[in-house]
């Protein structure tokens, strides 16, 4: 019924809060609960998909943590990483590396829904005002991971071609791109952020094409800043066909596992 639906919506949703606030070890006691009556449904066919979606993903990443890792104390705001982004940064959270000798953790903030096109100057479409709400959580001097633009890829840039928005992808890209990057600068001058600019994940095989055509663009573009307070993250999880990901990192079809943050973790200096 409608009323189970949004009943389980909200249990999905607060799996999600929790994950986002890290606090990972209440969560195995709720899917517990929730696994029971979810499994077998086709919650994706119904009006709670987007929360189903985030839940399956996190139940996920969650096997990916061990018991002792809920028992040790976070680490302050000044010795994060902020990773920033759509449902793709959710692998990344709560991951801990050192930098530079010192202990790091990373600490997601979610941003759902939004593309780059979302940021333009005359855009007041609302997920571009949760991507500013996000950025404002963020403490200033912040170092910032931002992955964003895989839904440009997956919706929008062949589309609006096919609208004769544009006269070819590449157009559409590049408009794209400049619209981010445009938007990333400012963030660093006015709040200090030293920004990291990770690739759209080529995950999907309908977008693959789109995504490493965007991403080549997207380099290019952050390596011309003036600002050097914007770097660009060299990562590669194909393989060397680029038909598929690399079955190491592979998670769901749609995200990678967080494996595979051991492949640009050095990258992660100014």
């Amino acid at each position: 019924s409608d009323g189970e639906l949004n009943t389980l919506a909200i249990w999905f949703t607060v799996v999600k809060l929790l994950y986002l606030k890290g606090l990972l070890q209440f969560i195995p006691p709720l899917t517990a609960l929730i696994e029971p009556v979810r499994v077998h449904q086709r919650l994706h066919l119904t009006l709670v998909r987007n929360e189903h979606a985030y839940y399956t993903l996190i139940s996920q990443l969650m096997e990916y943590f061990d018991d002792l890792r809920f028992l040790r104390p976070r680490l302050t705001p000044n010795e994060s990483l902020y990773v920033f982004g759509d449902s793709h940064s959710l692998p990344l959270a709560w991951k801990s590396f050192k930098l530079q000798g010192k202990d790091r953790e990373i600490r997601p903030v979610l941003a759902t829904g939004v593309k780059a096109w979302h940021l333009r100057k005359e855009s007041n479409f609302y997920p571009k005002y949760a991507f500013f709400q996000g950025a404002e959580s963020i403490p200033n001097n912040s170092q910032v991971l931002f992955i964003f633009c895989e839904i440009d890829c997956r919706e929008a840039l062949a589309k609006a071609v096919e609208e004769a928005k544009y006269i070819s992808i590449e157009e559409g890209i590049h408009r794209v791109v400049d619209i981010y990057v445009d938007t990333l600068c400012e963030l660093a001058e006015k709040r200090k952020f030293h920004i990291y600019v990770h690739p759209v994940l080529p995950v999907l095989d309908v977008t693959r094409q789109i995504v490493l055509r965007f991403n080549k663009i997207l380099k290019k573009r952050v390596e011309e800043d003036n600002t050097k307070m914007i770097k660009w993250i060299n990562l590669n999880i194909l393989e060397d066909d680029e038909e598929r990901v690399k079955i190491e990192y592979q998670l769901d079809g749609t995200h990678v596992n967080p494996a595979y943050f051991d492949l640009y973790k050095d990258q992660l200096r100014f």
